[in-house]
């Protein structure tokens, strides 16, 4: 199976400021990873910091926000993790549940899917 990207648009929680962007499916992480830089021009401030595994098993400390996040046409305010500014951005699978997508790993795509209760 090979990498799933998506073309995604990220806005600010009040809608004003928007950038689309291109970004990895990566149902490994948690939350959406973004470059600070981005979410800073945009006006997105850190609200809190978390300690977080890395891939390679190490840990680390990353600021968190908010942002709206829109990908196929579903958009959703979810967090975001503050990366170092030339991180390459992922969409974790955090957003991919409140967007309501899956990924089709045959299809390399990500599609809708119905929430289970």
């Amino acid at each position: 199976m090979g990498h799933v990207h998506v073309q995604a648009v990220i806005s600010s929680a009040d809608g004003t400021r928007s950038r689309e962007f291109e970004a990895m499916v990566d149902t490994g992480s948690t939350y959406t990873f973004l470059p600070a830089a981005m979410l800073r021009d945009l006006g997105i401030e850190p609200t809190r910091t978390s300690e977080f595994e890395l891939a390679s098993g190490e840990t680390a400390q990353y600021a968190r926000g908010e942002a709206i996040v829109r990908i196929n046409g579903f958009g959703q305010m979810t967090p975001v993790v503050f990366g170092e500014d030339d991180a390459e951005p992922l969409i974790g699978v955090v957003t991919l549940e409140q967007l309501e997508l899956a990924v089709d790993p045959v299809g390399n795509a990500v599609i809708p899917r119905r929430p289970r209760i």
